[in-house]
């Protein structure tokens, strides 16, 4: 197998958190398709989805693998609101939400 090792340009992403089996990572995609959902159109024009793995599977057990789902985003897309837990399970006080806003 051949291996090449490239650069690529920095990208803005939208992403949902996975702590799992890496094979169940697509609860997380479908997390972010829910999330991004009215924004989604515009964004399948802009870039690709990914998965970023930030674990060795052979060195953390399943239940511990950490990875993000992640779709690519314009650098002028709207605030995003990503859902850590389930509102409609959660008591009110308990609900953690991640705002990604725009800067600059």
């Amino acid at each position: 197998m051949e291996v090449e090792i490239t650069t690529d340009p920095a990208r803005r992403l939208a992403a949902v958190r996975h702590v799992g089996p890496y094979n169940q990572i697509g609860r997380a995609f479908a997390q972010l398709g829910h999330t991004l959902g009215p924004w989604m159109p515009e964004l399948v024009g802009h870039g690709a989805m990914m998965a970023l793995y930030h674990d060795d599977p052979r060195q953390v057990p399943p239940d511990q693998l950490r990875a993000d789902a992640a779709m690519v985003v314009p650098e002028d897309s709207p605030t995003v609101e990503t859902y850590l837990n389930n509102p409609e399970t959660t008591l009110k006080a308990e609900w953690r939400t991640r705002l990604s806003i725009p800067l600059a």
